[in-house]
């Protein structure tokens, strides 16, 4: 087998109630994507210097972050992998991965509608980033109240600790970037699954959590 997420996609339920019960409307993107966490930023609030208040009817922008599995593009066939090897992990005594492009990457899909269509960006494959030389995964992200976006994710061999887990931070105006990193390892921990949101310490400053 390929590994644990092989063949995943991210689907869309919907419901009336936030409690449920669920139904199934769609498939958001196919495989191998997982980890999705979706949110709504308004379009008056996209700090863009071509951007129009009355493009699409001042319709919000839904913005789905997701973990696109080996690959950095969703059309890539789906990888196969060679059976009991173990791929994504680039150790030399390891079967390499059967049509497998790239490694794991974060993926920002786009659309005015939870149902899509979803125009997918992937903002740091190719880039020196935090994790560029293993896997980028599990992002959380956040619209700022300036219109701008916040992203965390995990990445493998922290640059403060250099084992195991570790979690960058970085922000942009567009899904697409420059994406500017606040931090690339925020703590000497090794953890995942970061989740990222705003607070109020006092009413007039709010804070970012991660």
């Amino acid at each position: 087998t390929c590994y644990h997420t092989q063949g995943t996609n991210i689907v869309h339920l919907v419901s009336e109630k936030a409690t449920g019960p669920y139904s199934f409307a769609d498939v958001s993107l196919g495989a191998e994507t997982n980890n999705p966490h979706a949110v709504v930023r308004s379009q008056h609030t996209i700090p863009s210097p071509n951007a129009q208040l009355g493009d699409q009817s001042d319709a919000p922008t839904w913005l789905l972050f997701h973990t696109n599995d080996n690959k950095p593009h969703p059309d890539i066939a789906t990888c196969t992998g060679v059976p009991d090897s173990r791929p994504f992990r680039n150790t030399s005594n390891l079967a390499p991965c059967t049509g497998c492009s790239s490694q794991g990457s974060i993926g920002i899909g786009t659309a005015k509608d939870p149902s899509g269509p979803w125009s997918t960006v992937f903002p740091f494959v190719g880039l020196d980033v935090p994790g560029s030389k293993g896997s980028l995964a599990n992002p959380s992200a956040m619209v700022r109240s300036n219109g701008s976006l916040m992203l965390v994710y995990r990445y493998s061999n922290g640059v403060i600790h250099h084992a195991s887990e570790a979690i960058a931070v970085a922000v942009a105006e567009q899904p697409a970037g420059p994406w500017t990193f606040l931090s690339n390892d925020v703590t000497p921990l090794s953890v995942e699954d970061p989740a990222l949101y705003q607070g109020t310490s006092a009413p007039s400053r709010k804070q970012n959590f991660v």
